[in-house]
């Protein structure tokens, strides 16, 4: 029998995941989930594959890994001469802990209700697509990425926060969903979502930079274009309007509400608020 190992501490992506799967099996051109499939499910000679630290490679590619996984037990299940073990390193008491009010939502239903990922100064409701969008449960405001410091007082002196931005696919969100999986681990902070739809893999990862909590870092991959558009108005408690007027610029945009100016800067590896 064959024997290979896979060190999930080795994993710096999902692409250079999948190629060392593949590449321990003898098919180094395995590029994507499908291919790979095709490779493990072709296997002839009797085969052993072992994981070793599974935890390293959920921490570093998140969902990713769940379906680099998902795709190895499978084809070890449609090929009897494939054998797969997946191991994971003991973690701390505390992470184990936490671990237990994780989030994890299986089979697509954007009418959930949507999870919350903040940093204590900004934040925002994340639908089932790991975007920030209005759901129908959400009231006006909920549905956008807010800031602490972007707010207006209303009728008796209240204050109320005030949308900033929201996201949306550019040409409407994607169809027959398949393999879907949403993560909210409580331990890391972020937010992950992956699924298939339309024969297409999308994968989102969300969280905030542990130090400089303005800093909200978005990851996606997928074909689907997405639009990032500012608030222009917002309602408040009492039936009271808010029209809010942003200075457009080529990396972003920037409000004004009283005395505070918010501006959210959009850049290659982040936005920035």
């Amino acid at each position: 029998m064959r024997r290979v190992t896979l060190d999930g501490r080795t994993f710096s992506g999902r692409r250079a995941a999948i190629r060392a799967a593949g590449a321990a099996v003898g098919a180094p051109e395995a590029e994507n989930l499908d291919a790979l499939n095709d490779v493990l499910t072709s296997i002839c000679e009797p085969t052993e594959l072992t994981v070793e630290h599974a935890e390293a490679a959920r921490d570093a590619l998140g969902t990713a890994a769940d379906e680099l996984l998902r795709v190895l037990r499978e084809a070890a299940e449609d090929n009897d001469r494939l054998t797969v073990a997946v191991r994971e390193a003991p973690v701390s008491a505390m992470a184990a802990a936490v671990a237990r009010g994780d989030v994890v939502r299986r089979g697509f239903d954007p009418a959930r209700i949507p999870l919350y990922l903040g940093s204590g100064s900004c934040g925002a409701l994340f639908d089932a697509f790991g975007l920030v969008g209005a759901g129908p449960l959400q009231t006006e405001n909920a549905g956008t990425f807010q800031h602490a410091d972007h707010y207006a007082r209303g009728r008796w002196g209240l204050d109320y926060w005030l949308g900033l931005f929201r996201m949306a696919f550019s040409y409407g969100p994607p169809k027959q969903v398949r393999n879907y999986v949403q993560r909210l681990s409580l331990f890391t902070g972020r937010l992950e979502t992956a699924f298939t739809a339309e024969g297409k893999r999308w994968r989102s990862s969300v969280g905030f930079d542990p130090e400089r909590r303005d800093l909200m870092v978005l990851e996606l991959e997928g074909p689907w274009d997405l639009v990032i558009a500012p608030c222009v108005d917002a309602r408040g408690g009492y039936g009271e309007r808010f029209t809010l007027g942003p200075a457009m610029a080529r990396d972003g945009f920037a409000f004004r509400t009283g005395r505070s100016e918010t501006s959210v800067r959009i850049r290659a590896d982040g936005a920035a608020v």
